[in-house]
């Protein structure tokens, strides 16, 4: 587990599972998978004597600071500081520097690729989602102001986003925000308006 092919293959792995998990919803596989090879990774070098528990912690506080800057984008300084840490939790556990750079090189190069072929095929992440309601909300966007959701009781729709509970559904070609009755409802589903309760619009899937 501590041999660099190893190394470079585990990470791979690792970071491919952290882009299944972002792009499906709830902790599943993804999520396991990454925690597996990440352990099996770092409690190789451990092992060997390569590294201390400290390369770990260093190398997921870095993970996290780029998951920040992914959800809240800013001026990029939890980002460099994720990536700058990542590197220096990889060099820690790896003992080289030309090891672990080429490793991780390999690793974020081969993630990617797999991630652009996710969004080009047309994927996208429901933690992000469900985090950033696309962002700006514009009338010319087709989001409409609170004082006019009444009209929209007990039409029929779309769901945008998936819905869990809040989210993003199309009804006469407006974009709402909405909440299901506390049932998951996925994209592109038919759903329709059942109450409106002030600036909310409540929908069931039909």
């Amino acid at each position: 587990l501590a041999n660099p092919y190893m190394g470079t293959l585990l990470l791979t792995i690792g970071f491919i599972g952290i882009i299944m998990e972002i792009f499906t919803p709830g902790f599943g596989v993804g999520g396991t998978i990454s925690i597996i090879a990440f352990g099996l990774f770092f409690g190789g070098n451990i092992i060997a004597g390569n590294s201390e528990w400290t390369s770990l912690v260093i190398f997921i506080t870095g993970l996290v600071l780029l998951i920040i800057e992914a959800i809240i984008p800013g001026f990029g300084l939890p980002g460099i500081s994720g990536i700058i840490l990542i590197i220096a939790g990889t060099i820690l556990a790896m003992g080289t520097i030309t090891s672990a750079l080429i490793s991780l090189s390999i690793a974020i190069i081969i993630t990617a690729i797999i991630t652009i072929l996710l969004i080009k095929f047309g994927h996208k992440s429901p933690h992000l989602e469900n985090i950033v309601l696309n962002t700006q909300q514009k009338d010319e966007e087709g989001y409409l102001s609170t004082n006019t959701k009444d009209e929209y009781l007990g039409k029929t729709g779309i769901s945008i986003s998936e819905l869990r509970p809040s989210g993003i559904v199309e009804i006469d070609g407006k974009r709402l925000d909405a909440l299901s009755e506390g049932v998951f409802i996925p994209r592109e589903a038919n759903v329709k308006v059942v109450r409106v309760e002030g600036s909310k619009i409540i929908v069931r899937r039909v």
